[in-house]
């Protein structure tokens, strides 16, 4: 029995042979590119930042992709990536809503925590907390950052109520997003304790500058795959994008084949049943010999 067999209790549809994931592959490889692009030169602006401060370095353009700053390149991305999965996720929730699949609400709102997560990056949420904190709390060590105490327990927290619909995810999308929140937690909270102990014995240099550098690396990368992962998902249980079929020439009065389960969306089924007509009214035309 298949995942919308159990979750419907009615047979799933056939997938169509020509259903894919709408270049989603494409669009993570490019983003993988992007992101490498940006970690070398993240580690290059580091470089000039130290090694290039009485070398008249151009230190405009090196805050413009330096991976600890704010307002440039780098958050630039992360605030549409995270942007785009909250998109994908609330489009999903109202995928299972409109075909009565359940799970909608478990979508919707992980697409209100990536929105959060997008405008903290773009706002810097995290940082009048970490203020706020630093005003009643002394901390040090890992807990540096003290921000990573309240964002902490809310990952805990939502682990805890999401692992149940994590589970029975499909086993593809499930290893994706599970490979996706590794990265991303790992990134965002795991580093971030490990530049608190840096800082407090180590103090700042070159050693935090390649751990902002993986850091940021690990959450872009993350929220890549997890766009990646809904998508394909997406795509999958709900035949989201059809693959174009070879063109096909018809003889006069001939039809144009239409696969019967390939179950697309209505814009696709109005263009095949506009482009039947236009071959049937030319087949006309074609076979009428003219008067003499």
């Amino acid at each position: 029995m298949t995942g919308d067999e159990e979750r419907t209790g009615q047979p799933a549809p056939l997938p169509s042979p020509g259903a894919v994931d709408c270049g989603a592959a494409r669009l993570l490889r490019w983003t993988l590119v992007a992101i490498a692009f940006l970690g070398a030169s993240g580690v290059v602006a580091g470089w000039f930042d130290f090694a290039g401060r009485d070398r008249d370095a151009p230190l405009a353009l090196v805050r413009l992709f330096d991976l600890n700053a704010e307002a440039n390149v780098p958050t630039w991305l992360s605030t549409l990536l995270l942007a785009c999965a909250s998109l994908a996720m609330i489009a999903v929730g109202a995928a299972h809503r409109a075909h009565g699949v359940r799970g909608a609400g478990h979508w919707t709102v992980l697409g209100g925590v990536f929105a959060f997560l997008s405008v903290d990056e773009a706002a810097q949420v995290h940082e009048l907390v970490m203020q706020t904190m630093d005003e009643q709390m002394v901390t040090s060590g890992a807990l540096a950052f003290a921000w990573v105490i309240p964002y902490g327990l809310a990952t805990m927290v939502l682990a805890a109520v999401y692992l149940r619909f994590w589970w029975r995810l499909p086993p593809r999308t499930r290893r994706l997003l599970g490979l996706s929140a590794a990265c991303f937690v790992g990134g965002a909270l795991g580093f971030e304790l490990l530049e608190g102990l840096w800082q407090t014995y180590r103090g700042w240099g070159r050693g935090m500058r390649v751990l902002f550098v993986i850091e940021e690396c690990l959450e872009m990368t993350g929220v890549a795959l997890c766009v990646y992962a809904v998508v394909s998902y997406w795509a999958r249980e709900f035949q989201l994008c059809v693959r174009r079929q070879p063109k096909f020439k018809p003889q006069s009065g001939q039809r144009v084949p239409v696969v019967a389960n390939a179950a697309p969306h209505a814009g696709h089924v109005a263009c095949e049943e506009s482009k039947s007509t236009v071959i049937e009214a030319a087949a006309r035309s074609t076979s009428v010999s003219p008067r003499l």
